[in-house]
């Protein structure tokens, strides 16, 4: 194998031993089988600048809608914008990948079921009776065949609904737009006069206050555009961008456009360091510190430390042998483990075996015959 390239820090034979094998070590992630260190694309880089791609299709822009994939998420979660999100959460639909929030007709508030939505509550005057959750609280329960509730059908002398239930004669106070008994202030069918039935627009419910229709957005919803013939468009969740990257943390808040410093894009895992965001696509030599006090090299927020090149040719593995044709980086001092971390990453130490009788002018007790080894300073292994 070659010797390393001309990038070796300082060099210097620290102990002339024998080697041994290093156990307990991810080789996943590994440097270039040439032999060479790691150059430019390792260094502690400022990290402001945006990532416009990673080769995922993430890309972070100012007000976008960005899809970043799962990174880190947990097993009920999923990612929308970036940020993890729960799937059994209505305002990003229930994990459906579109992340819009449930909307169901007639109904005031959602709730998820087996991955669906469905309605929680329903608008006055209205039930779910047909258990079908795409056509939300479709029974109207001013009419005779579910007045008041689902399971009241009002039949003759009494074959009339009125909001106090099923009668013969419509009480003081309504009016009769047969078969039901209303108020024609406030009863959408009915709105008016009787026959007048108020229409509803997208993403929202009709209305009727004081004889005149109108219409209610669903939750999530909000007449942005202020134009209610079009209806209501959905409510974006901002993050709060604390450090400046472009991208949110944990932090958020609903609206039609964000408010100053918050952004479309969350899931920023350090939202104090501008160097930290998904889609960061730099590789740093040296760690930060994350929310669990402990040092970190995952710079993109995935849940995993990604040395800059993937070959298995720079980590020094097992023992020198009798061609000297083992040299390659040690795992840190710095001693970590878990989940998505890799050991190497911000190694400067690097070892090189060399055949004894090249090293005798350095000193006189090296055998004629076989390789040690020697450790080197070398350029820190960059992660992301």
């Amino acid at each position: 194998m070659a010797t390393p390239r001309g990038l070796i820090a300082a060099a210097a034979v620290l102990l002339v031993t024998g080697c041994s094998v290093i156990a307990g070590v991810n080789f996943g992630d590994v440097h270039g089988a040439d032999g060479t260190l790691p150059g430019g694309d390792g260094g502690d880089g400022d990290g402001g600048t945006q990532a416009q791609g990673d080769g995922s299709g993430a890309v972070v822009e100012d007000g976008a809608t960005i899809i970043l994939a799962d990174g880190g998420c947990a097993a009920d979660e999923t990612t929308c914008n970036g940020a993890c999100v729960k799937k059994n959460d209505p305002q990003f639909g229930c994990g459906a990948s579109a992340c819009m929030p449930c909307s169901l007709p007639l109904a005031t508030s959602t709730k998820c079921s087996a991955g669906q939505c469905v309605p929680d509550k329903c608008a006055q005057g209205r039930a779910d009776c047909d258990g079908k959750p795409e056509t939300g609280c479709e029974a109207d329960l001013s009419a005779p065949a579910n007045c008041g509730s689902c399971t009241t059908k009002c039949v003759p002398p009494t074959n009339l609904c009125s909001p106090t239930g099923c009668v013969g004669a419509c009480p003081a106070g309504t009016t009769l737009c047969d078969p039901s008994c209303v108020d024609t202030q406030t009863t959408v069918t009915n709105c008016g006069t009787c026959g007048k039935v108020c229409s509803s627009a997208a993403n929202s419910d009709p209305t009727c206050g004081g004889g005149i229709c109108g219409i209610k957005c669903h939750a999530g919803f909000q007449d942005c555009d202020n134009n209610p013939a079009n209806g209501c468009e959905p409510l974006t969740t901002f993050y709060q961008d604390s450090d400046g990257d472009g991208v949110g943390g944990a932090a958020s808040t609903l609206g039609c456009t964000p408010p100053t410093g918050y952004k479309a894009a969350g899931g920023d895992c350090d939202d104090t360091n501008p160097s930290v965001f998904p889609g960061q696509t730099k590789y740093f030599g040296t760690g930060y510190t994350n929310g669990a006090s402990v040092t970190s090299y995952d710079y993109d927020c995935d849940g995993n430390e990604v040395e800059s090149t993937a070959t298995s040719g720079d980590h020094f593995i097992g023992a020198c042998g009798s061609a000297c044709d083992n040299l390659g980086y040690l795992t840190n001092l710095v001693a970590r483990s878990g989940v998505g971390v890799d050991a190497y990453c911000g190694s400067t130490r690097y070892r090189t075996c060399i055949s004894n009788a090249a090293r005798r002018s350095q000193t006189s007790s090296l055998p004629i015959g076989g390789c040690t080894s020697a450790n080197e300073v070398a350029t820190a292994v960059g992660c992301k």
